[in-house]
């Protein structure tokens, strides 16, 4: 009985002294997240920036489709061909609008769903950068306020 008095109490005391060591560096620990959240945020914003470039390239991709069928489709007039036929020039290119409708053409909702893993990775973070820079902020304020 008197051994596990003995555990009780040195547990207690190292429990003390750990919230004590917590107490006295709040402050410390509350910059830590806040630099943590910051640095989330720096990674989020790239993240941001990443999927925006994506949303660009597809647009662009699916204007030089356009133009590319436009082309095609003057270059394959009769009077485009009888002009070339004349002037003794072959015209070689042809658009594949197979693999153009297939590739580039996708509805908004496919669009989506090739980033949706990289979109709810974006919510993840929002929420935890946010979470952390509260507790941060909190563990800053509070050694200011027990000193006052």
């Amino acid at each position: 009985m008197k051994q596990r008095i003995k555990i009780c109490k040195s547990i207690h005391k190292s429990i003390v002294n750990f919230v004590c060591i917590v107490k006295n560096n709040l402050e410390p620990i509350g910059l830590l997240l806040l630099l943590f959240s910051f640095g989330w945020q720096c990674f989020e914003e790239h993240s941001n920036n990443t999927v925006y470039e994506a949303h660009i390239l597809n647009l662009n991709e699916k204007l030089n489709a356009i133009w590319g069928a436009t082309y095609d489709e003057v270059v394959h007039t009769e009077r485009f061909q009888n002009e070339c036929t004349r002037q003794g020039r072959t015209v070689l290119y042809w658009f594949n609008y197979e693999d153009a409708n297939r590739r580039t053409f996708k509805d908004w909702r496919d669009t989506k769903e090739e980033i949706s893993v990289v979109e709810s990775q974006r919510d993840f973070g929002w929420t935890c950068r946010i979470v952390l820079y509260i507790l941060g902020s909190i563990l800053i304020i509070i050694p200011k306020i027990q000193k006052s």
